[in-house]
């Protein structure tokens, strides 16, 4: 799985299964928008989360609680320094929080 996704630079990655593991271990769920459509709604699947994304230059995550609620949102955006892999958020305190929360130190991968 650390193969997706698959347009993505190793550490992009890296950072992009610490968010959406953190999210879904969360209770929560995850929409993927690639800039022109869904391509994936309201899933709990980690790799199919990560399969949709990077098919472009940038996706928006949206999150949403157990009880479908939104609660946030992530900008992602690929191929630039691969630790900015997140561009913006929403300013909600999850999202926030979890923003945050992800160690980016622990992205790169030992040499």
């Amino acid at each position: 799985m650390k193969t997706l996704p698959l347009h993505a630079h190793p550490v992009e990655r890296n950072i992009a299964h610490g968010l959406v593991n953190r999210v879904l271990s969360d209770g929560n769920t995850i929409s993927v928008h690639d800039g022109e459509e869904f391509v994936t709604k309201r899933s709990n699947d980690a790799v199919a989360i990560l399969s949709a994304m990077a098919s472009t230059g940038s996706d928006s995550l949206i999150i949403r609680d157990p009880n479908g609620d939104r609660i946030g949102s992530v900008y992602l955006v690929y191929g630039n320094e691969p630790e900015n892999l997140i561009a913006d958020y929403s300013g909600d305190e999850y999202t926030g929080a979890l923003c945050d929360a992800l160690d980016l130190d622990a992205a790169y991968p030992e040499v």
